[in-house]
């Protein structure tokens, strides 16, 4: 008997939410793309790429310096505005964490990858609350309500 959203391969029981989008992210986290390894920061050791509160002004600049001259930037970058959360300590693409967190409250919030809204949209998960509920009851997207032209 074949589900209504589901495919003949999917071996969950019926009404368990399909938990693969979180595994993804997991995975995306643990494994390094592969611009980490032509980053400038790799080759700077000495350096302390997650600074104290409170480091000398002189160690960020350098750190920050050698950011500047990184072929990767960009990349890194768009990595860390990704991947950004609370855990997500130590400068990247010259930013430190207070700095992210700062622009990040500063920024509208990103619209929800199922509906569009940006109503109560969750950061990490870039779902608004009653998306995320229904993926979370029903392992599928919650389905796009199409326009009505008032006729």
């Amino acid at each position: 008997m074949n589900t209504p959203g589901r495919d003949l391969f999917d071996t969950r029981p019926v009404g368990e939410p399909d938990r693969t989008s979180d595994l993804s992210a997991v995975f995306d986290l643990l494994t390094p793309p592969e611009w980490h390894a032509r980053a400038a920061c790799r080759d700077h050791p000495e350096i302390n790429w997650i600074p104290d509160r409170g480091q000398q002004k002189t160690e960020l600049q350098a750190a920050k310096a050698v950011c500047d001259q990184c072929p990767v930037r960009d990349q890194c970058a768009d990595w860390v505005n990704r991947h950004n959360d609370s855990h997500l300590l130590g400068i990247w693409a010259g930013t430190t964490w207070a700095s992210r967190q700062k622009t990040r409250r500063n920024q509208p919030p990103p619209p929800c990858t199922d509906c569009g809204t940006t109503t109560n949209v969750y950061p990490r998960r870039q779902l608004c609350e009653p998306c995320h509920n229904h993926r979370h009851n029903h392992g599928t997207p919650r389905p796009r309500k199409e326009p009505t032209d008032g006729s």
